[in-house]
């Protein structure tokens, strides 16, 4: 099963609303424990800082006055006085949870807001559950966001196409998650994109490009006009920035460009501009040849079998062609 974190958000905030329901016509005069969870739930989104020690929830949040004014006095503001109502506090309090978690649940966001990770904490609390790994995105391991992966490509398949890829099950599930992602689902995108990841890693060998340096490889190096087109500045930026993953990502801009687009799904990615070698470990040289394929727009012309353009659009002309053309046919025996 695989994690949404849209669909995790929507289910955490409907278990959250139910219980705020739950919770509306409660009139016990005295703080019940879910009083704590909403009193901390609120000063954290508003950046506030602890309920002080032995202080009663909601206490310093303007909630739960209730003015009194002494039985004699006439007209008289300085005789006028304020009391806490826990019960009207209480619900004072579910009312404004109740307007975040409607917000919450209107966002469209990928990528997690400061507000999930705050439920989240609350969620767990309120389970008797231990803290959310610091790796981990919010709800996941709470039950929530799950959805069924379609299993695009099997061990049988993958070594149909690449006989030779003695790699090939440490690299099935990042190519099925990295299928999924860039919607290569259909067969012919299937056989288009597994044939040119054939021919470029030599078979899931090579996931990071042989430096010699050669004399093409020399002009990565800043003060060429190659290398001005990668975004190579700084002396060794060529070496430390040569193609890495499935279809070699190369240059400081586009690992950049890489990082940016990474970051936006999992906010806890590598930063591969500052570790540009996590790229050639099997999840992220099989992601990153996917953000290449969908940044070039390969989909559509895998599905019009446009398979020589695609070709060009990757190798920039028609380098082993012969050898491409090959896999294609393989892949398209194996998917058709």
């Amino acid at each position: 099963m695989a994690f949404d974190l849209l669909k995790a958000r929507f289910e955490a905030v409907a278990l959250a609303k139910s219980q705020v329901a739950g919770l509306q016509n409660l009139e016990a005069e005295k703080p019940v424990d879910t009083d704590f969870q909403i009193d901390r739930f609120i000063r954290e989104w508003r950046e506030l800082p602890a309920r002080p020690e032995g202080a009663l929830p909601f206490i310093g949040l303007g909630l739960g006055r209730v003015m009194t004014v002494a039985p004699d006095a006439v007209d008289d503001d300085e005789t006028e006085t304020f009391e806490f109502d826990i019960v009207k506090a209480r619900a004072q309090a579910l009312a404004l949870v109740q307007a975040k978690l409607e917000w919450l649940e209107d966002q469209n966001s990928q990528s997690p807001l400061p507000d999930d990770y705050e439920l989240d904490t609350t969620i767990r609390q309120l389970r008797n559950l231990p803290p959310r790994p610091e790796s981990d995105p919010p709800y996941r391991g709470l039950g929530f966001g799950k959805v069924s992966v379609e299993i695009l490509l099997t061990i049988q398949q993958l070594r149909h196409v690449m006989p030779q890829a003695k790699s090939a099950q440490a690299f099935l599930d990042p190519l099925n998650d990295c299928m999924q992602n860039y919607q290569i689902n259909t067969p012919l995108r299937k056989a288009a994109f597994l044939a040119q990841l054939a021919h470029e890693s030599g078979q899931l060998i090579f996931t990071r490009e042989i430096w010699g340096p050669t004399a093409q490889q020399r002009k990565y190096e800043p003060g060429t006009r190659l290398a001005t087109m990668l975004g190579n500045t700084k002396p060794g930026d060529g070496s430390l920035y040569r193609g890495r993953g499935l279809i070699q990502l190369t240059g400081r801009a586009n690992y950049r460009s890489y990082t940016k687009a990474v970051k936006q799904r999992d906010p806890k990615a590598p930063d591969f501009e500052a570790t540009p070698n996590d790229v050639a470990a099997p999840q992220w040289a099989t992601d990153c040849a996917g953000w290449f394929w969908s940044t070039r727009k390969l989909n559509p012309l895998a599905d019009a079998k446009e398979f020589k353009i695609i070709t060009k659009r990757i190798n920039g002309g028609f380098n082993g062609l012969e050898d491409r053309m090959k896999f294609y046919q393989r892949a398209l025996d194996t998917f058709l």
